[in-house]
């Protein structure tokens, strides 16, 4: 499966937390009070946002993003991540 046959969604909500793990993961506070995990996997225009440090905890964004079945070696499963495909602070 390639990146063009992804499902994009926008997500708008408010950043919890940036964490650095073997990738850049921002979790996402939503309007509804879910928290989600979106991963910085591939270079994008704003990608700097979050590679230069430039968004805040609490700032306010609009995620662009698809899943993807990642093999977690851990756990030995595969898990659903959220890849960003594109940001932007509102």
């Amino acid at each position: 499966e390639t990146a063009e046959d992804e499902e994009y969604t926008t997500t708008i909500g408010n950043v919890k937390s940036i964490s650095q793990k073997n990738y850049l993961i921002l979790k996402l506070g939503e309007p509804s009070g879910k928290t989600t995990e979106f991963i910085l996997l591939s270079n994008f225009d704003n990608a700097f946002l979050l590679t230069d440090k430039v968004l805040k905890t609490e700032d306010k964004v609009e995620i662009s993003s698809y899943e993807v079945n990642l093999y977690d070696a851990k756990t030995n499963k595969f898990t659903t991540q959220n890849i960003i495909s594109d940001l932007k602070k509102i």
